[in-house]
């Protein structure tokens, strides 16, 4: 694609105005800084470590809720009546939980605090515009220290000593020792090696402001989501999102990231808009499928393709009822197996309740109803292969930002669209995610 056909696909994208809560630019601001920390701040935290002040594990929630904390003045601008019943209930539920076990789970509370706030700020925002500015701010930040760490590991280790952070938060052994101090998946073991151009990366893989290659990879995922639901017409969008999220998943090895844009791809090709709302059954086929592997590869237990997913099928087949409830097993150490940490921490019924409440969104548009299928497809493979990525801040703070600017109208009534600036009408029903015609 040439160069002028990029910045005429921009245009339509990054030059109109939207429908808004009268936002104040300082209050825009804050809202773009808010969500940038979100993404930078395990950098800050351990550049903070390595060159100024030992940090442990409470850190991580202090700078967490400092975030949080800056979101509220937008936040209370306006407050969704919907998300306000549903978080009552779902911590009606986590709570009968508690009194259940006899004992309370702070960190299930919190991987049910961010993702509610910032889809709230995204309601309350509800502008695609600015949504769009930060994803691609943070995109260029990550990939301008991406680069930096690429070229010159020694001297940005010096400055940024991942392993000593990790060390301190007692996620990694003292006793651990690797020739780098990079997170302990930064570099691929001997034996196993790089997926994507090992001959001219070699063996390391970067994480950049993440500080570990697997959120990188998340990241780049969520960055080429955003720009495969984008309308064909910002073709320049498009090609910028995918051409950032394909450098920052070949920089940081990720193989999951790969399968997944490549399955987006396809979706984006053959799902006409009516088809949607097949991204409901992500999760339920993902979970089928992990459990399918695990019973014909019973004693497969290789660091592979198949091995993790039949790791993760073994760990659901294995929790019984009780642990699919979320009465035992919460406090276990799940590894990569997401779908047990998801049911053992929150229970089956309040993750099924959770799933419906995003399904039942109005969308404002076509374009917005494919990024939700777009996401649904990157939750329900996630979970697959990883344990807690999907709760970590540095991006699912931007993951549920993105769903949220992209509901009709804060959950009902009409709405100006971000790109177009028509009214759409909200219609929220699971048959039919769309609301409204494409921007």
């Amino acid at each position: 694609m040439a160069a002028g056909s990029v910045g005429v696909g921009l245009r339509p994208a990054l030059a109109s105005r939207t429908e808004n809560l009268d936002l104040s630019s300082a209050e825009r601001r804050l809202v773009g800084w808010a969500l940038l920390l979100a993404c930078c701040y395990p950098l800050l935290l351990v550049g903070v470590h390595t060159n100024a002040l030992r940090l442990g594990a409470a850190a991580v929630g202090v700078a967490e809720g400092l975030i949080l904390g800056l979101c509220l003045p937008v936040l209370l601008r306006r407050v969704p009546s919907a998300m306000v019943g549903v978080l009552v209930v779902a911590f009606g539920m986590l709570g009968t939980l508690w009194l259940l076990r006899g004992a309370v789970d702070f960190k299930s509370a919190r991987d049910l605090v961010i993702p509610a706030l910032f889809l709230w700020l995204g309601c309350v925002v509800a502008d695609r515009v600015l949504a769009q500015r930060v994803l691609f701010t943070v995109a260029g930040v990550a990939l301008a220290v991406a680069l930096v760490e690429l070229l010159f590991v020694d001297t940005y280790s010096r400055y940024f000593n991942i392993l000593s952070y990790y060390v301190a938060q007692g996620a990694v052994p003292e006793s651990y020792q690797q020739d780098v101090a990079l997170n302990v998946n930064g570099v691929r073991p001997e034996g196993i090696g790089r997926t994507l151009f090992p001959a001219l990366l070699g063996s390391h893989r970067v994480s950049s402001i993440f500080i570990e290659p697997v959120s990188m990879g998340n990241f780049a995922t969520l960055l080429a989501a955003w720009g495969l639901s984008r309308p064909s017409t910002e073709r320049g969008t498009i090609a910028l999102a995918l051409l950032l999220a394909w450098a920052l998943i070949v920089l940081a090895d990720s193989r999951y990231g790969l399968v997944v844009v490549t399955l987006m791809a396809a979706m984006r090709l053959t799902l006409v808009p009516r088809w949607q709302g097949l991204g409901f059954g992500f999760p339920f086929i993902a979970v089928t499928g992990i459990c399918a592997l695990a019973i014909a590869f019973p004693h497969h237990l290789a660091d592979d393709f198949v091995g993790r997913l039949a790791l993760g099928g073994r760990s659901v087949l294995e929790l019984g009822w009780a642990g699919l409830l979320g009465l035992e097993g919460w406090a276990a150490r799940h590894g990569d197996a997401g779908y047990a940490y998801l049911f053992t921490r929150f229970g089956l019924p309040l993750a099924l309740g959770l799933w419906w409440f995003l399904w039942l969104l109005p969308m404002r548009d076509e374009a917005a109803a494919r990024l939700r299928a777009q996401v649904s497809l990157y939750i329900a493979l996630i979970l697959t292969v990883s344990g807690t990525s999907l709760f970590a801040m540095k991006t699912s703070a931007l993951l549920w930002f993105l769903i949220g600017v992209s509901v009709a109208s804060r959950f009902g009534g009409t709405t100006e669209d971000a790109n177009a600036g028509a009214p759409r009408a909200a219609a929220p029903s699971l048959s039919d995610p769309v609301t409204g015609r494409s921007p």
